[in-house]
């Protein structure tokens, strides 16, 4: 592959993630397209989804006509078992993991077969936060942690709100992002500060179990484009309390100027810890909660600091870059 502008197909838009790469790798002059899949029963389970796969099949021979009309240089599919497009339309593919398509589908007996060839099959293969490797590599020891682009022209601070001060749970009301502990650090707050404002993302795998949490404000599901304006509502953002990483919607809050406070258990994988107010313990974590809420000025120093390291370590234009060596061959 030469080293001029490619024409690059990303494949299926996971978090946001696709577009702000497209946008970061047209910006380096590639022409890219993003190709969005609907997916249909994506989020049922894995026998209603293989009860689906005539549409799904019907999908997928769309998008493979698609990518041979478009004479793509480089196919870039997210989601792991997807690979299988690219098996069917035997052309040479990327491979993007995001999480449960690993997490579950390597420990699922439906997924797992088509998931490790699909990982197997791939040209590259990349894994999008650091707690992914132990699954990846298990079938690809030679994947790659690609870190997750941020549009820090989107999220960029704006000037401190006033009032007594508001927390926001960032993260979906979900197992897999610590629900229950959260909840626990919402019992502490309220029990510790009345005062403190909290609220929580209204949307989840335990929404109804919480819904009716009193003294606090459910919030409905905006769209990524509203995102910053949320979060600038906010002087603490609470992250999820299970995987030990930081997701997409904490770095977010931190392009944005918050402080976060959450759970981080990979501070190897960077050349500095990221500024997160880290606990495991519901303890813990409302602690740091309080020592935030109790001082504004620490609030306003701990978001500068949390800016300038997501823009060092996360900028969208960076991990283009970064990708854009990767897609030419350079290790």
């Amino acid at each position: 592959m030469g080293q001029g502008n490619l024409r690059i197909a990303q494949v299926n838009d996971i978090a946001n993630v696709p577009a702000t790469l497209m946008k970061g790798l047209r910006e380096l002059g590639h022409q890219v397209e993003l190709i969005p899949l609907e997916l249909v029963g994506g989020k049922r389970s894995t026998g209603v989804k293989a009860l689906l796969l005539p549409w799904r099949l019907r999908e997928v021979a769309s998008l493979n006509a698609k990518i041979r009309e478009g004479r793509f240089n480089v196919v870039h599919i997210h989601y792991a078992y997807l690979g299988w497009a690219g098996i069917l339309g035997r052309y040479k593919y990327f491979l993007h993991c995001h999480g449960t398509d690993v997490r579950s589908g390597l420990h699922d007996f439906v997924r797992r077969p088509i998931t490790t060839r699909s990982l197997q099959q791939a040209s590259r293969v990349f894994y999008s936060t650091p707690d992914l490797r132990e699954h990846v590599t298990s079938v690809r020891p030679d994947a790659i942690w690609l870190p997750n682009p941020i549009d820090t022209e989107r999220f960029r601070p704006v000037e401190p709100r006033d009032g007594r001060p508001r927390v926001l749970f960032i993260s979906a009301l979900s197992r897999i992002k610590g629900v229950d502990l959260a909840f626990q650090v919402i019992a502490m707050l309220q029990k510790r500060s009345p005062d403190l404002e909290i609220s929580v993302m209204g949307f989840g795998d335990q929404l109804q179990s919480y819904a009716r949490w009193p003294g606090i404000s459910i919030l409905p599901r905006v769209s990524y484009a509203d995102m910053p304006a949320l979060i600038q509502n906010y002087d603490i953002v609470v992250g999820q309390l299970r995987l030990g990483i930081l997701s997409m919607s904490e770095m977010e809050a931190m392009a944005c100027g918050k402080p976060i406070v959450g759970q981080y258990r990979y501070p190897e994988v960077y050349g500095e810890v990221p500024p997160v107010f880290a606990g495991e313990t519901a303890d813990e974590l409302a602690g740091q909660v309080m020592s935030l809420a109790d001082d504004a000025t620490r609030r306003a120093a701990v978001g500068q600091e949390s800016r300038a390291w997501v823009v060092k370590n996360h900028d969208y234009r960076t991990i283009a870059r970064l990708l854009e060596r990767y897609y030419h061959g350079v290790p």
